[in-house]
């Protein structure tokens, strides 16, 4: 049976000479010319024309920006440059939430280890029955995964510096996901590297947190080294996540 659609256009029916709505329209042809002189806007200006733009991430987030053609179609729409640019470092970088917390709000500290270090990280609620639970850790400006390996006895002197346990993995959902996206993108790594041909070595990947959204931290033997900002782009477009390279 042949069912209609009738909030579908057929190609074949539409007239090849009509006129496209959206063309040579103008902003005075939807608003009024004093309130787009008055938001800033030429009321002669074209709905959509060629000139270029830019989609910048923001300054917060580390690594790169984009700059995409709009003259291009969007089947053939392609990134065209990116460039590296320097972080500000927030404020408070290096410091702890401990810094805020006094030793009565402190419930637990444990032993935790992380993908390169182990360390002393302090908990605000109870976490009894976490020994061997994955855990959200805040560390400096990323929120990094971990594990527990045992509790501790409160140290005497407070490292100002110290993690904090912010999250429990109970179901082991988020280990199954990080360790898995992990085990992904580290095998394809090297092969992008080569692929983009870029002087330099993998040697670990990390996924963490940053300012709200995921990053991948890659180490490499020279974050300095040619072509990497073509390596970069690949890693991103498969992915879809932030990347950070350093060494």
């Amino acid at each position: 049976m042949n069912y209609e659609k009738p909030h579908r256009l057929n190609s074949a029916l539409v007239d090849p000479d009509q006129e496209d709505p959206f063309d040579d329209r103008r902003l005075s042809d939807l608003l009024p010319t004093e309130f787009i002189r008055q938001i800033g806007f030429d009321p002669q200006a074209f709905l959509f024309n060629n000139t270029s733009f830019q989609m910048r991430r923001r300054m917060t987030d580390p690594g790169l920006f984009v700059v995409y053609n709009a003259a291009e179609t969007q089947t053939q729409r392609r990134m065209t440059t990116i460039e590296k640019y320097p972080t500000p470092p927030p404020p408070n970088i290096g410091t702890s939430p401990l810094c805020d917390v006094t030793p009565q709000q402190i419930t637990n500290w444990f032993l935790v280890e992380l993908s390169d270090v182990k360390v002393n990280a302090f908990s605000t609620f109870h976490t009894e029955s976490a020994i061997s639970d994955g855990v959200v850790v805040r560390d400096g400006v990323y929120l990094r995964f971990g594990r527990i390996l045992k509790e501790i006895k409160a140290p005497q002197t407070f490292d100002r510096a110290a993690p904090q346990i912010i999250s429990i993995d109970i179901t082991s959902s988020l280990s199954d996901y990080i360790i898995g996206q992990t085990a992904v993108a580290s095998a394809m790594i090297p092969t992008f590297l080569r692929k983009c041909d870029v002087p330099c070595e993998f040697i670990s990947l990390e996924t963490v947190s940053y300012d709200a959204r995921a990053l991948f931290r890659v180490k490499v033997t020279n974050a300095s080294a040619p072509h990497l900002d073509r390596f970069v782009r690949l890693l991103i477009q498969t992915f879809c996540v932030a990347v950070e390279v350093y060494d």
